[in-house]
């Protein structure tokens, strides 16, 4: 889990700001993620989605930057 959320984090940070088309391709990952994570669903869909609203918040904040 550790490895699937690291990677996720290094991707958005590499290719920061993402377009729509990347941020879909980011959803699908954490919903395959979620999926595979038998018995352990919510801690999993808990640690993803904090993990893109973390970015999502620094996006937002890049927005009121400029």
């Amino acid at each position: 889990m550790n490895k699937k959320k690291d990677f996720i984090d290094q991707q958005i940070s590499k290719f920061y700001p993402l377009t729509d088309e990347q941020w879909q391709h980011v959803t699908d990952i954490v919903d395959d993620t979620v999926k595979k994570a038998k018995g352990h669903e919510a801690e999993v869909r808990k640690e993803l989605f904090d993990l893109m609203e973390k970015w999502e918040r620094k996006e937002k904040e890049g927005v009121r930057d400029e």
